[in-house]
């Protein structure tokens, strides 16, 4: 009977610590796509984007600067608010002199929108 009582304290105990193993690397797993994704967005921004809009200032260069985008409420040029859906919009409808991006796929469309609201 103790044999027994022994066993499933084991199997339980050895159930419990599989499942905080696999809770343990489903949050790391969503924390390395967060991570891949920011790190998409400043890799697109910094190759496609940089040259035109300053990251660091509210100043323009050739195109509006987007330092603090997400808490100015609207978007430069276009004055549409700011959301993931005009961000989107902005890239492949653009307002004014910028190009479109809509050769661009979705998976960096979204890391770029990511990143800006992030500045």
């Amino acid at each position: 009977m103790r044999t027994t009582a022994l066993r499933n304290a084991s199997l339980i105990t050895a159930g419990l610590m599989a499942i905080m193993v696999l809770t343990f690397a489903w949050h790391r797993s969503e924390a390395d796509t967060s991570e891949d994704i920011s790190s998409l967005g400043a890799e697109i921004f910094n190759s496609r984007c940089a040259g035109c809009h300053p990251r660091d200032s509210v100043q323009g260069g050739f195109g509006p600067g987007l330092k603090n985008l997400a808490a100015r409420g609207t978007l430069p040029v276009s004055d549409r608010p700011v959301n993931e859906a005009n961000l989107l919009r902005q890239l492949n409808e653009p307002v004014g002199v910028m190009p479109s991006f809509k050769d661009m796929d979705a998976k960096s469309k979204s890391a770029v929108i990511d990143y800006l609201l992030k500045l």
